[in-house]
């Protein structure tokens, strides 16, 4: 768990709530994600990268759970995080900065891309995160400071790959939602 000062005391529980476990607490678990999207935008957790990169760490746990519901709202929360300015901004502040974001850029975008083979209902929100993360002019920068420069080209042509998929899906639910 990540504690700042000046955080609710409550996040230790939303913490533990949202780690995978026994099937019939799904519905809880699906609270718990939901409640860490709202905390991505929330003080001291939206500036603070470290908490960032742990929500996404939870969340990469959760999108892999046998419940639909909880995949779902970990594409929820994955989507508010992405959303999040200071996944990106933290790595204007230094080399080691820039190459830890592009860690974090990278990370996220293979999730939303794995999210994306999911169900309709996950799709959609990860399509909404994919968007809001390719969306600086530091993607590319930022992953190729963490890996290589071809390496961040490729996952753009994944990215534009999987997103083209997704327009053109004869799938009318995928489209509406």
């Amino acid at each position: 768990p990540h504690s700042a000062p000046g955080a609710p005391p409550c996040l230790d529980h939303v913490w533990a709530a949202a780690k995978p476990g026994d099937p019939a607490d799904a519905p809880l678990r699906g609270a718990a994600l939901r409640a860490l999207g709202v905390l991505a935008h929330d003080e001291p957790y939206r500036d603070d990268a470290q908490a960032l990169i742990r929500m996404a760490g939870a969340l990469d746990l959760c999108s892999r759970d046998p419940s639909l519901q909880v995949r779902m709202r970990a594409a929820c929360a994955l989507s508010s995080l992405c959303e999040n300015p200071a996944v990106v901004s933290q790595g204007a502040k230094s080399d080691y900065a820039r190459h830890h974001a592009g860690l974090t850029l990278l990370r996220l975008s293979e999730l939303c891309l794995r999210l994306m083979a999911d169900n309709d209902k996950v799709r959609v929100y990860a399509t909404r995160a994919l968007g809001s993360l390719c969306r600086p002019e530091e993607f590319v920068r930022f992953v190729a400071a963490s890996t290589s420069e071809a390496a961040a080209f490729q996952l753009c042509g994944r990215v534009e790959a999987e997103l083209c998929r997704f327009i053109e899906a004869p799938s009318y639910s995928v489209k509406v939602r």
